[in-house]
């Protein structure tokens, strides 16, 4: 073991966690907390923050029935919320780690796979050099995805070592990880088991794995967490689990839910237009090269990661509701098929003779790692800087900016008819930096408070209810400040 940990391997780790490091923490708090499932979950883990209550999950004091998923994120954003305090990064945290743990993962296990530490470093920089993954609702924000990418990743190779190696430990270590993704997004962290079973039939293992008994083990493993999650759920929160069904199963994907309707090669059009494009032609290229040499290394994890690819694209196409980031669980295997060619090209590098040629490929390799990375970092800053000024976050956007840089005695309170749990944490994030921002309902108010609104409905109201000394606009917010009808 000594021999093995060599400068080579340090500065192999070194480059991986700073290829996983950047994309998952960089501007981590540029933008505000977004609108729908992250301000969501931001909600239920302050609430928890609040009550204490591990068990059933609470959205602005009331139970939580909307947002049906099981807590092991809520726990873990309300156990950053307990150390680090109420903000965006305490949110976004346990996400930055998974996407960092995701690439240390896959570099110490496909090293170990196919003995190339070089293809290894390709497949996760490949990985946090994709739009798709490196992107809001995965990598980006505090929500699912990112989490349940890193534990199906595990789940899938430990799975992959124990047919291949035949060792009971792996099929222990998949039954965890499998287990902790069901914990994460239910259902969800299902999707990958049609592919893990047709993949099994590939390798005439089915009958070897059913005369297993550790399997059975493995099952109860799998199942029991999350199954007492939702019978201890369903007893403190009755209709519980006939909610989640409504929610998970039947709801989304036999029905179109909330508009999201899209055809069938949504998911496929996506991966070409943006979310893979830059490594589509090395993705297509990797192919054709694991079917030409099924010698190399890299062929059991790349027929292995086409198993994994097809069965769950056709799943998640064939739901009648499509949302951009159901196809999260992918991009680590299209990643490794991607990173075949750049390993050919860094085996053909290693063999030359002569050192202008040699000098000249290694440029052109460096130059494409550089390229790749770089589009990826600007694509980060640039999204930060639009989504700030989309019009849905003008009120967390102007919390955000008094968290930066608070102005003297503010005292404002929200008003607003719309949907606003974004701007709602960012009030409590706010108020625990001791800025005095409160959010009323307008039959709270007293009519001497000075309003801040995104809603120009509520503007139109309050001036009727109340008298006003002073109204402005500045951006997509609205100022008011009332007086008491004498």
């Amino acid at each position: 073991m000594i021999e093995k940990v060599t400068d080579k391997s340090i500065l192999s780790y070194c480059l991986v966690f700073i290829i996983a490091f950047i994309p998952s923490f960089i501007f981590i708090q540029g933008t505000p907390i977004q609108l729908w499932d992250e301000s969501r979950l931001a909600i239920n883990a302050y609430e928890m923050h609040q009550n204490n209550n591990w068990l059933v999950t609470y959205f602005t004091d009331g139970v939580e029935m909307w947002n049906t998923k099981p807590p092991l994120l809520m726990w873990l954003q309300t156990i950053c919320l307990k150390i680090f305090g109420v903000n965006i990064f305490s949110i976004r945290l346990p996400i930055a780690l998974a996407g960092m743990a995701t690439g240390l993962f896959m570099f110490t296990s496909l090293r170990k796979i196919t003995g190339s530490r070089a293809f290894a470093v390709f497949s996760v920089l490949i990985l946090f050099s994709s739009n798709g993954y490196v992107s809001n609702h995965i990598l980006r924000t505090g929500d699912y995805d990112g989490l349940l990418v890193l534990f199906l990743t595990m789940a899938a190779i430990f799975y992959f070592q124990f047919l291949e190696q035949k060792s009971s430990k792996y099929l222990y270590f998949f039954a965890v990880s499998f287990s902790l993704a069901l914990l994460t997004k239910g259902i969800a962290g299902l999707m990958l088991a049609p592919s893990l079973f047709i993949y099994t039939l590939y390798k005439k293992s089915l009958l070897s794995t059913l005369k297993n008994p550790n399997l059975y083990l493995a099952i109860i493993l799998i199942f029991a967490p999350v199954i007492s999650y939702y019978l201890l759920r369903e007893s403190a929160n009755p209709g519980f689990i006939k909610r989640m069904y409504i929610n998970e199963i039947g709801g989304r994907y036999l029905n179109v839910i909330e508009e999201h309707n899209h055809p069938f090669y949504f998911y496929i059009r996506n991966l070409i237009k943006d979310r893979f494009l830059f490594w589509i032609p090395c993705f297509i290229i990797g192919i054709f090269l694991l079917f030409k040499n099924a010698k190399r290394p890299q062929f059991k994890i790349g027929i292995f990661s086409i198993f994994m690819i097809i069965p769950f694209f056709l799943i998640i196409s064939s739901s009648k509701t499509k949302l951009t980031w159901y196809d999260a669980p992918v991009f680590p295997f299209l990643a490794i098929i991607a990173a075949i060619p750049l390993q050919y090209f860094y085996q053909y590098i290693s063999k030359q003779q002569k050192g202008t040629l040699k000098i000249t490929f290694s440029s052109l390799l460096i130059l494409l790692i550089f390229i790749s990375f770089s589009i990826n970092i600007v694509i980060i800053g640039a999204n930060a800087i639009k989504i700030k000024n989309e019009r849905y976050n003008s009120i967390p956007k102007f919390i955000l900016s008094e968290l930066k840089h608070p102005t003297k005695n503010l005292d404002l309170t929200l008003v607003t008819y719309e949907y606003v749990p974004d701007a709602i944490f960012m009030i409590k994030a706010a108020n625990e930096k001791n800025i005095l921002l409160e959010y009323k309902n307008i039959d709270e108010l007293n009519g001497d408070e000075n309003i801040f609104s995104n809603s120009e409905k509520s503007i139109e109201e309050l001036k009727q209810r109340f008298g006003y000394i002073d109204y402005f606009k500045k951006g997509n917010v609205y100022f008011i400040q009332l007086q008491k009808k004498q």
